[in-house]
C-alpha cells in the first residue's frame, strides 16, 4: 500500500504521513486506531511496540 493511499484511508496528508513513519511527527490516537483498523493489529499497544 503506499503512501498515497494510506494517507488517504487516514485523512491526513501524505506529507504529515510521511513525516510519521520517518519519526518527525507523533501520531494521534484517532490515527493510531485507524492505523490499527488498517493493519488488523491486536491492539494499539502491539502497532506501538513494533515502532518503539
Amino acid at each position: 500500500m503506499s503512501q498515497k493511499e494510506v494517507s488517504e484511508f487516514l485523512d491526513i496528508s501524505q506529507t504529515f504521513y510521511s513525516k510519521i513513519e520517518n519519526g518527525q511527527a507523533r501520531l494521534s490516537l484517532e490515527v493510531a486506531k485507524k492505523l490499527k483498523s488498517l493493519y488488523s493489529v491486536g491492539s494499539i499497544e502491539d502497532l506501538l511496540d513494533d515502532v518503539s
